[in-house]
């Protein structure tokens, strides 16, 4: 458990995913929708063309499907260990992860990406590598995704708290991941300091998990 082994192979049973509710159903497209902002391009075209304003009413179809585990088989198959391209699947992730265990998992995981990836973009756009139409554009579209808009995080601390347990944490620093525009994401090193708990505070100010 836990070791490296390539799979033989990869079967997807898609009859199974109409017992899912509409929050499950949300938590996978979240995950598409990770993998088509990392692609950019036509990918990131379709996939927005395919979610639409209402993704829990959306089918999730065998192409659909197959289109997001190729862009991530494709890093995986250039950095089989988390050593490089593989990292921008954590895209989302590392603030994601952290509103998942300040919410005590009531913001389950691809939701929690969702919000992750907003919240990695409004950063961004703070250090300068994002600009704030691009921002406002994506976040239109991640929001429009997200069943239950109230998620409150008042308490900043304890958020920061989690944040620096992530497992991409070294010392003072974590690896996020950010944005220069669709399909331009990358990693920076982030120190968990008083700038970016001011960051992380004013996205929450004036964002809808505040509303």
């Amino acid at each position: 458990i836990g070791a490296f082994h390539p799979p033989i192979a990869v079967y997807n049973y898609v009859p199974f995913l109409d017992s899912l509710s509409a929050d499950d159903r949300v938590n996978g497209i979240g995950e598409i929708v990770k993998h088509g902002l990392i692609k950019g391009g036509n990918t990131y075209a379709y996939i927005r063309k395919y979610v639409g304003d209402i993704p829990e009413k959306r089918k999730i179809t065998e192409d659909i499907i197959f289109r997001s585990l190729r862009i991530k088989c494709d890093l995986i198959e250039q950095d089989e260990f988390d050593t490089g391209p593989r990292r921008l699947l954590n895209y989302g992730h590392t603030f994601g992860h952290a509103l998942e265990g300040y919410t005590k998992n009531k913001i389950p995981h691809g939701i929690g990406v969702l919000v992750g990836m907003d919240m990695a973009n409004y950063i961004s756009v703070q250090r300068g590598l994002l600009s704030k139409r691009a921002f406002g554009t994506i976040s239109a579209f991640l929001w429009k995704l997200i069943p239950n808009r109230k998620m409150y995080l008042t308490d900043i601390d304890r958020y920061m708290d989690y944040l620096s347990h992530d497992k991409k944490v070294i010392g003072d620093r974590v690896d996020a991941l950010l944005c220069r525009g669709i399909g331009k994401v990358e990693v920076v090193a982030l120190k968990l300091d008083t700038r970016l708990r001011k960051e992380i505070a004013s996205y929450v100010s004036t964002c809808q998990l505040k509303k």
